[in-house]
């Protein structure tokens, strides 16, 4: 419960950052830069940044054990349900192994299982609408802010792509759109007053 605590603590004290005036910056980051990033932000140039560092990384490497050591243990409970048969426990446990290391691996090496196959054999399309036209059949606005170099109903932003699978829509993509530069809002709102 800690180690959980401790991590929600961290997304939530870094959400301002990941999300504010440099989202830009940090959504091009990788993991491990992003997560240096993250801890030099929350305490910059201190002899404290490696202690909160330390216990940090000591958090994400309980929390990802105790995940893998419940889907082992959760595998095995299933398996000796099911059947109580030696080969086909045994062949559960190398299956939920085989995960295991599999997902170890991809996240060493930093990857995201949507980046290991292409989604387009599948003719799954991916909605990327940065810099575009604001489109609601594809998009879900999560916000809107005041842009002097991105128009007025353009994505100046987006949080997450979205799918579609020829005609229909998976999953929208969750944008940020521009409402333009602040000073004609605020004249706008003004001239409704008078």
């Amino acid at each position: 419960t800690m180690v959980i605590c401790t991590l929600i603590g961290f997304v939530v004290v870094m959400a301002h950052c990941w999300n504010g005036e440099n989202a830009q910056e940090w959504a091009l980051m990788d993991k491990l830069p992003k997560f240096n990033a993250s801890l030099q932000v929350l305490t910059p140039g201190t002899a404290f940044n490696a202690i909160v560092a330390l216990i940090i990384t000591l958090c994400f490497c309980m929390f990802a054990y105790t995940c893998l050591l419940g889907m082992i243990s959760f595998s095995e409970i299933a398996a000796n349900r099911i059947k109580q048969s030696k080969g086909f426990i045994n062949g559960v446990r190398i299956v939920a192994i085989a995960v295991a290391t599999f997902g170890i691996l991809c996240n060493i090496a930093g990857l995201e299982l949507g980046n290991l196959w292409a989604f387009s054999d599948l003719g799954i399309e991916r909605i990327d609408a940065t810099g575009k036209d604001f489109d609601p059949a594809t998009q879900e606005a999560m916000s809107q802010e005041a842009s002097e170099t991105v128009p007025a109903g353009k994505v100046i932003r987006q949080w997450n792509y979205g799918y579609k699978l020829g005609d229909h829509l998976l999953k929208a993509a969750n944008v940020v759109v521009s409402s333009g530069p602040a000073e004609k809002k605020e004249e706008a709102e003004s001239g409704a007053q008078e």
